[in-house]
């Protein structure tokens, strides 16, 4: 015979059941209502202690890692009207544009458009859109709240890359009106190097069309203007320029070279720089350089097959793979674990970075690097991160794109979910 239960104890039982059963409705209804509603998702994720719940949602994830960031560096009375502004945005563009609240892409650039709304122009309630594609509604609407004028074309998407966000209020200034004369830059830009700037064609980010823009000034022709501007010269970081415009005028009066060397004599010179901070190019010539830079590649390569290779015992994480799409246009994003130094120097040529110095770290097991990448028919086509694990204090210290500069919003959802999975702590800063 079975056990006897007490009516108390059914009661007990019961009652626990009804409380989950309550519990998983209300996890149900509020699940419903973050997909549905970007304004819902904004609510919730302003609730610190809704912020570990809902990982399961990528808009979710997503905002909530934006707000833990920027409460981190901004202050209160910066924050407040903020998220304020990107309430009023979104009230008035989700039903316009439901597409744009669905797409982490558009999102981090509304987050944008929103802190700027002391500098609209026109009022939102009245904008309509007119153009069917995304991108073309999204340029209208960024040319209805800045633009009092014309301005480059390739300025029409600032707001989707970080790394331009540097040059948004002279963008704004130049819409309605300010001249070119009056924008300052990290390169030194002649007058006539300024016009060049804003006839810069669409694809450009903002450093790489002022390095365009000096090389065209300077008498440099359209093809190395490009390939310098596509190079690590084109990111904005810091160096000595006098010393790389004469770099750049050492390329102009050489005779025809192979423009692909471009970029070893590039790493070349960062490299003396590196070892002699005194290093110059005064009396070089293109020739000169090309057979330096040659001696110095001949001594890598003789360096690198005298030395052993070094391989480590991989951490062993379990695969990740993610699929979107169907078929010709499905997509995969896989995470590969790193466990040699052969596989860091590929991922820091590839990647522009200096992942390959870890080696030891990994040897010692200090730390595990791995590598965000996206497939398309089972050929990888880009690498979204390369990023740096303290597996003993399951930590995630470093993640970046390429030259160093900041993940995107994609990468931060797909590792946000790789991290959850193996139960590591990502750094708010990396």
């Amino acid at each position: 015979m079975g056990k006897h239960i007490s009516k108390q104890d059914r009661q007990r039982i019961l009652q626990h059941k009804q409380e989950r059963e309550t519990l998983l409705k209300k996890k149900v209804f509020q699940a419903d209502k973050l997909n549905k509603s970007f304004l819902e998702v904004i609510n919730q994720a302003l609730n610190k202690n809704l912020r570990t719940e809902n990982q399961n949602n990528d808009r979710f994830q997503f905002f909530a890692n934006f707000l833990a960031q920027h409460e981190a560096v901004n202050k209160r009375i910066v924050m407040e009207p903020w998220i304020d502004n990107l309430v009023f945005l979104t009230k008035q563009l989700e039903k316009k544009c439901p597409k744009w609240f669905r797409d982490m892409y558009f999102i981090e650039a509304l987050t944008v458009v929103a802190r700027h709304r002391n500098l609209w122009i026109r009022p939102l309630e009245q904008w309509k859109p007119k153009m069917k594609s995304e991108h073309q509604k999204f340029k209208e609407l960024i040319a209805y709240l800045f633009a009092e004028y014309r301005f480059p074309t390739f300025l029409n998407y600032i707001f989707f890359n970080p790394e331009d966000y540097f040059f948004i209020r002279d963008f704004i200034f130049l819409a309605q009106g300010g001249s070119i004369k009056a924008i300052s830059s990290a390169i030194p830009l002649s007058q006539k190097m300024k016009v060049e700037f804003t006839k810069s064609l669409v694809g450009f980010r903002v450093f790489e069309a002022f390095r365009y823009a000096q090389v065209i000034g300077l008498g440099g022709d359209e093809m190395l203007a490009y390939n310098l501007a596509y190079s690590w010269l084109g990111q904005n970081e810091i160096r000595d320029e006098a010393l790389w415009e004469t770099f750049i005028r050492i390329l102009i009066a050489g005779d025809d070279f192979d423009q692909k060397k471009i970029g070893d004599l590039i790493d070349y010179v960062r490299f003396e720089i590196n070892q002699n901070k005194t290093y110059s190019l005064k009396g070089r010539t293109l020739s000169s350089l090309i057979r330096q830079t040659e001696r110095w590649n001949e001594g890598l390569k003789k360096s690198q097959s005298t030395k052993a290779q070094s391989q480590w015992k991989p951490a062993f994480f379990q695969p990740f793979e993610i699929s979107e799409g169907k078929g010709y246009n499905e997509i995969q994003y896989k995470i590969v674990e790193l466990s040699s130094d052969e596989e860091l120097v590929a991922e820091g040529m590839r990647m522009r970075n200096c992942v390959a110095s870890y080696t030891q770290h990994c040897i010692e097991g200090n730390s595990s690097i791995v590598s965000l990448r996206k497939y398309q028919c089972g050929f990888e086509v880009e690498r979204l991160a390369t990023i740096d694990v303290e597996v003993k204090n399951k930590r995630v210290v470093q993640a970046k794109s390429r030259f160093n500069r900041p993940i995107g919003a994609k990468a931060t959802v797909l590792l946000n979910q790789w991290a959850e999975k193996h139960g590591f702590k990502v750094d708010e800063y990396l």
